[in-house]
């Protein structure tokens, strides 16, 4: 008989358990209601709305220039966005990583044919490939440098 004492606490804990969790989820529906009042229009979007060509036009009459991005970044984006910045005053900004909705696409799209054409005015129509192609050569003297360094540590 004393063998099963311990099984009456531990069935009144799964208990309470399975009561809580019933009980949470019912607190919460509300409070989901109220935040989304329309079920399909969740999860919000907030560039489903944005117009990225009024907004890369009003970033340019106010100075910024900005490139949006998203995806995964190549191995030498961070050499990229230090020379943009450095040498132009541009700033290369992600938006979104790997999981990016149509709506980003499009609003990215939008705003960087704006400050494209604006560059490209400004710099000429090579600007981005030689920006590249000299974030490639830093990258890979980067590179170069930290397996040197490594490998003389290891000696």
């Amino acid at each position: 008989m004393k063998r099963r004492l311990w099984l009456i606490p531990l069935l009144g804990l799964a208990a309470f358990a399975i009561y809580y969790q019933h009980w949470n989820t019912l607190q919460a529906a509300p409070r989901c209601r109220s935040r989304c009042p329309d079920p399909a229009a969740a999860p919000f979007n907030e560039y489903a709305n944005r117009d990225g060509r009024q907004e890369a036009e009003a970033d340019l009459r106010r100075g910024r220039l900005t490139i949006l991005t998203y995806g995964l970044q190549a191995p030498w984006s961070l050499a990229l966005m230090e020379g943009l910045h450095r040498d132009h005053g541009i700033e290369l900004r992600a938006v979104a990583g790997c999981v990016v909705t149509k709506e980003q696409m499009r609003y990215v799209e939008e705003y960087n044919e704006v400050m494209e054409r604006h560059l490209v005015a400004i710099h000429g129509e090579a600007f981005f490939d030689q920006e590249v192609r000299k974030a490639r050569v830093i990258h890979a003297e980067r590179m170069r440098a930290l397996a040197a360094s490594t490998t003389a540590s290891e000696e």
